[in-house]
């Protein structure tokens, strides 16, 4: 299968640009992209040395499918091959072009991958499965920011209790993955509004105050997506999605 085999799923869809005021986040389900054999071709010889090794193969098709459809994208907007598109690792772990031309990140759950790009600015998203059955008493009590849990507590026996649970943790991964300091950012240390679409979170890392914009996406279906942006730049989401 040729890369021009595989744009084709988003060529008709997808801007030929993306404009500095803008993030582009292409949400795609796994049912309409190529196998994992056939991505392989788009990535490079140590990332498939790296994923071929992967025991499992639902966590090994992931990560085939997310790096390989990333570089696809990348490769689409800085005209050049997937493979030949130079990647690297920031401080803190989040995968980033060399040379900044472009940012990116990438969240995936169940069938659903994201893809959000920028032109000009550092972006986070994350997307989470709702599972109904899920015990979130105890995680909130655990790592949730006090605020946060006070809130859940009053959502106790409301059958919405769950979705604003997950609100909060994809507003969590989110800031997270945005900041560039991932995990190193304690999770109980900035707080989520799950009732507010829009807002600014402040969050401290070393002794230094930063801030961003977050929204929480709005979704009827059993999943949950939060977006990440400079704060002031008002930043417009093109969501595209391609499931067919």
């Amino acid at each position: 299968m040729s890369v021009n085999t595989v744009n084709s799923l988003f060529l008709p869809l997808i801007p030929e640009q993306i404009s500095e005021k803008e993030a582009l986040l292409i949400e795609v389900d796994r049912q309409v992209l190529p196998s994992h054999n056939e991505l392989m071709h788009y990535l490079t010889a140590s990332e498939k040395k790296q994923f071929s090794s992967v025991k499992y193969a639902q966590a090994r098709d992931r990560m085939i499918v997310s790096r390989a459809m990333l570089r696809v994208l990348l490769g689409y907007y800085l005209s050049c091959s997937p493979e030949s598109v130079a990647m690297a690792t920031g401080s803190y772990g989040k995968p980033e072009l060399k040379d900044q031309v472009l940012f990116f990140n990438v969240s995936h759950t169940k069938h659903k991958y994201m893809y959000l790009l920028a032109r000009s600015v550092p972006v986070g998203v994350d997307t989470e499965y709702i599972n109904p059955r899920k015990q979130w008493h105890d995680i909130a009590r655990d790592y949730f920011h006090p605020d946060e849990y006070a809130f859940l507590l009053k959502c106790v026996g409301d059958p919405d209790a769950i979705r604003q649970f997950y609100s909060i943790w994809v507003g969590k991964e989110a800031v997270m993955k945005f900041s560039g300091f991932g995990m190193s950012l304690p999770i109980n240390s900035f707080c989520i509004y799950p009732d507010k679409e829009l807002q600014t979170v402040y969050y401290e890392f070393k002794k230094k105050l930063y801030c961003c914009a977050l929204q929480l996406m709005e979704r009827r279906d059993q999943f949950k997506c939060a977006i990440a942006t400079p704060e002031g730049e008002k930043i417009k989401i093109n969501h595209i999605i391609i499931n067919e």
